[in-house]
């Protein structure tokens, strides 16, 4: 948003204040008129002119609030650090003398009967501003590029009885109650970018730490049970309560959070659980049942022995071995054909040997077409990554061993198609070039797809029903913390479209060549 008008919210999204009502009634008692008027009132409140180069922050509007039976709609927005922007800490000062203003007139307009000492102090709007001065603070800091976030190890947290506060790293997550008083939205931003909530799937992301694990976190923000057992949302014990004032009250002596932005290791811990949380949940509701080709056994292999527990060691072994085999088999097996291939004289080539070459040549570039882009078993593996019963080491190394497959298979189907000179001999070995490429994906064994769902699905339990609760307690153990691995830096130049672009580079120009090399030499017999 480059520029937009900010006024005063209704509370409650039930309207605050009311426009001039002027009614003329007449009514005849006992021989005279009698007349009625009703006057309200009309509040004109302040309002700040965003302007995104001015400010030097974005503005996003990030919730919406529409009551059913109230014909005023509630907005919420939130600003972010622009780093193409220069930020303005005078236009800032504007911007939060307004802010302060509207706070204070959402507070002031409500019944002042049994009210105590503290909450009567909120008329007053130097009060206000000095309860909210914590916020205001730690915002110019962290807006001003001061060492704020996310330099800090251990994180910020801010929170409130109506909302929290949780910045580590790149990823900031605020949880809130919407103004019904009972339900709650959570909102996360990533490097300052408002998280896509609507992604779904492993598919959707791109290749990044950041989109990866945002697409986690906000998996575990929409499980209410989850953010209940951490303390993130607490239900309100009554409906009737003044949000706004409510969220500049002291809070309550056994709150998990105290009223101001500080530095603890609190807020690492929390985007550390819903990180992972979500990274367990996926696995074991759809990563671990997709029955398509992204799984392969170097995958499987990858599994570190705590998997598969102490009574299914033998599985760890076994598919070490697998993998071993699929290794030797997928990198000697070309070698050795192409080495035959050569090793046989010319022949003479007849057209329906030449037709059924060109159409396989042809078959081979649009399957490698096909994965141009980074294909879902890239995703797949970027996503194992991140899980601590995976070896990244062995993940990268199967990865490397996929990729070297499939240059030496496109470069080995052109010399071999070239040397058949029969449909029968070009049909197998065309296949059986194909088989090479896709044997590690047939090995993979369902039997262990389903215990590496089960111990996603205990461990992501484990999470919710344990780790969820002891993490605040002061005798909690940094090592009960789930780990979060992080993606390895020449993953991406693995993943990237080169290896495809070179694949299908060359199967154009081998193709080409079968093309017209039968004609050049003379070995070609246009005949059945």
């Amino acid at each position: 948003i480059e520029s937009v008008t900010l006024g005063l919210s209704s509370h409650r999204g039930e309207g605050t204040f009311n426009s001039l009502v002027l009614k003329k009634g007449c009514s005849k008692r006992h021989g005279h008129i009698e007349k009625r008027v009703l006057v309200g009132s009309h509040f004109d409140g302040p309002t700040y002119t965003f302007d995104r180069k001015r400010l030097g922050l974005d503005l996003w509007l990030t919730s919406i609030y529409a009551p059913k039976n109230s014909p005023i709609t509630r907005y919420g927005f939130t600003l972010s650090s622009d780093s193409m922007s220069e930020f303005d800490p005078k236009e800032f000062e504007l911007f939060w003398e307004w802010f302060i203003q509207m706070k204070h007139q959402m507070v002031i307009n409500r019944d002042k009967q049994d009210q105590n000492n503290e909450e009567q102090q909120l008329i007053k709007e130097d009060y206000v501003r000095t309860k909210m001065s914590d916020l205001h603070d730690f915002l110019l800091s962290s807006f001003s590029c001061s060492p704020a976030i996310p330099s800090s190890i251990e994180g910020y947290l801010y929170g409130t009885s109506n909302h929290v506060n949780i910045v580590f790293d790149v990823f900031s997550v605020c949880i809130y109650r919407l103004p019904d008083g009972k339900s709650f939205q959570s909102i996360l931003f990533v490097d300052g970018v408002q998280h896509n909530p609507d992604k779904s799937s492993v598919g959707e992301l791109v290749l990044e730490r950041n989109d990866i694990l945002g697409f986690a976190i906000n998996l575990a923000l929409q499980d209410n049970d989850l953010l209940h057992q951490m303390g993130l949302a607490i239900p309100t014990q009554t409906e009737n309560q003044f949000l706004d004032e409510r969220e500049l009250l002291p809070l309550r002596k056994d709150s998990l959070f105290r009223g101001n932005y500080e530095n603890t290791p609190m807020a690492r811990r929390i985007i550390c659980i819903l990180a992972m949380a979500g990274l367990r949940k996926i696995t074991y509701e759809t990563i671990t049942n997709n029955e398509s080709d992204e799984w392969d056994i170097y995958c499987l292999a990858a599994a570190r022995r705590q998997l598969f527990g102490p009574k299914s060691i033998w599985w760890y072994y076994q598919l070490n071995f697998a993998a071993l085999f699929t290794v030797l088999l997928q990198v000697l097996a070309p070698i050795f054909i192409i080495y035959r291939a050569f090793e046989e004289g010319k022949e003479v080539l007849t057209i329906d040997v030449y037709i059924i070459q060109i159409l396989f040549c042809v078959y081979a570039i649009f399957y490698e077409v096909r994965s141009w882009d980074v294909d879902n078993s890239d995703k797949l593996v970027a996503w194992l990554c991140f899980l601590p019963e995976f070896s990244t080491k062995k993940l990268l190394f199967g990865m490397a061993i996929n990729k070297l497959t499939k240059i030496v298979v496109s470069a080995s189907i052109i010399i071999i198609i070239q040397h058949s000179f029969t449909v029968l001999d070009v049909t197998l070995n065309a296949l059986a070039m194909y088989f090479i490429l896709d044997v590690d994906n047939l090995l993979v064994n369902p039997a262990a797809l389903e215990k590496i769902q089960k111990y996603s699905r205990n461990d992501f339990f484990t999470i919710k029903a344990k780790t969820a609760i002891t993490y605040s307690q002061p005798m909690f153990s940094e090592t009960e913390l789930p780990l979060i691995k992080d993606l390895p830096s020449h993953y991406l130049a693995m993943a990237s479209t080169n290896v495809s672009s070179f694949c299908v580079a060359f199967l154009i120009g081998g193709t080409l060549w079968l093309a017209i090399e039968p004609h050049l030499s003379g070995h070609f017999v246009p005949i059945f």
